[in-house]
């Protein structure tokens, strides 16, 4: 497990500055900044390999808290 600190996660820059992945080990993946803005294309909260090795597609890109 990573941890952030409450300094780094509460800066805005710096929550920007550090980015997450975590993969299924088939091709999909998830992946964005701790902060939680999409700062690169090919960030996604699920991005499914549909026709392995390749073929990527967004899935969900982002969910609106209420």
């Amino acid at each position: 497990m990573l941890e952030f600190a409450r300094n780094i996660c509460s800066d805005l820059e710096s929550a920007q500055a550090r980015e997450w992945l975590v993969t299924n080990g088939i091709g999909g993946y998830a992946m964005g900044t701790v902060g939680g803005p999409r700062t690169r294309a090919y960030h996604g909260l699920l991005v499914a390999a549909l026709d392995p090795p390749l073929g990527r597609t967004l899935l969900v890109s982002h969910v609106d808290e209420t």
